[in-house]
């Protein structure tokens, strides 16, 4: 055996998930304010290999809501006469291994399989802080998850309850009840059906059958069943008082709607006629709008044309765009080539410029010549006839 201490409280949870993960077995949650009969333990485990499906197995109990004995979700006393192990061998005598199902097991007294808790996970501490509705949550989630909640209808264990929290249990009822009902907007509604079908009626029937062959118990189940009529019947009248109120309500919200649905008639009918005119005017705006529809296709179409031609003159552009270029280096050659010729021009002018002036200078020096070669011959001839 193994004892956990914690230096701090630090809540029921924290110390459920503790215990749980120090084994790698099954787990029995047993209240501080419980007591067990002998050979509850080898039941439940018993009942548990019998349904395999099974992620948690609760007994009946004195004070445990839906697992309830006598009276259903109630907090009763141990039947007067009867000690725990009587009432316990009852119930092994007369359910031994009988079960019924149940949309959530009750913390007081909780066996969970290893299995289960390896699927769907330990207990929320985070939303449930020091305790109530953990055993709630893990059993929505385990259901979820395709596992069953189990009555076990053959062991009874005694539970005082309200000492494990004192003053702060209602408070954390209410917290719990908020968390469960945010995470499960179901979850009313599962326990008020499972509370209306009662399937744990025949394993309580079982029981008070077999409490009559007790000395003295014959009285306190006959008593019993007289209170638990008597509740039924002011239950009922209750009920049916108020079903009277809420017909009552009804039959004046009827009246009310049928005045109602008079005036409304009178404004159908109005309506109707505007609707007439409204449909008209519709059925214009409709013509109206296909005619816009026509004229809009046909500016598409203009506008799908328009897109070509502009493809079409961006291509065409494109090419002038390139001859441009090549037509401004013919220009910039040309340019070039006019340059180098107004150059060569320009050196001609001098060239001939200086060619007219060297032709006058030897014009000039031919002529020369020629006055001294006729002056040359006319001195010789004049010679030559002075010699004769």
């Amino acid at each position: 055996m193994q004892l956990i201490e914690n230096a701090e409280n630090q809540g029921f949870v924290h110390a459920v998930n503790q215990g749980m993960a120090a084994s790698d077995n099954d787990v029995v949650l047993l209240n501080s304010d419980t007591v067990v009969p002998e050979g509850w333990l080898d039941k439940i485990v018993a009942a548990a290999a019998q349904h395999p499906d099974a992620a948690s197995i609760t007994p009946f109990t004195n004070n445990g809501t839906i697992c309830s004995y006598p009276n259903f979700c109630e907090n009763n006393p141990l039947p007067e006469g009867l000690c725990l192990r009587q009432l316990n061998a009852l119930c092994s005598e007369v359910n031994d291994g009988a079960v019924c199902d149940l949309p959530t097991a009750v913390g007081f007294c909780m066996y969970i399989r290893r299995k289960a808790i390896e699927e769907v996970g330990y207990f929320d501490e985070a939303g449930f802080g020091r305790g109530y509705g953990e055993e709630n949550d893990f059993c929505m989630r385990a259901t979820a998850q395709g596992w069953r909640h189990l009555l076990l209808g053959s062991v009874f264990v005694f539970h005082e309850g309200g000492v494990s929290f004192g003053d702060d249990a209602n408070e954390l009822q209410n917290h719990a009840m908020q968390v469960l009902e945010q995470r499960y907007p179901e979850y009313r509604k599962i326990i008020s059906e499972h509370v209306s079908l009662d399937p744990a009626r025949k394993l309580r029937e079982n029981i008070d059958e077999a409490r009559l062959s007790v000395d003295g118990q014959a009285r306190l189940v006959l008593m019993e069943s007289r209170a638990r009529f008597n509740k039924l019947s002011t239950e009922l009248k209750i009920n049916a008082e108020a079903q009277e109120k809420t017909e009552h309500l009804l039959n004046h919200e009827l009246q009310i709607a049928r005045d109602f649905g008079k005036d409304q008639s009178l404004q159908l009918r109005a309506l109707e006629k505007e609707m007439g005119s409204l449909e008209t005017y519709a059925e214009n705006r409709a013509a109206e709008a296909t005619e816009y529809a026509g004229r809009i296709r046909q500016l598409e179409a203009t506008a799908t044309q328009l897109g070509e031609n502009l493809r079409s003159m961006s291509e065409r552009i494109g090419q002038y765009d390139l001859r441009v270029e090549q037509y401004d280096a013919l220009l910039e050659e040309a340019r070039g080539a006019y340059r180098e010729s107004e150059a060569a021009r320009r050196d001609l002018i001098s060239i001939n410029s200086a060619l007219t002036q060297e032709k006058a200078a030897l014009q000039q020096d031919n002529d020369e010549l020629r006055s001294f070669l006729t002056v040359r011959i006319q001195l010789k001839l004049l010679q030559l006839m002075g010699k004769r």
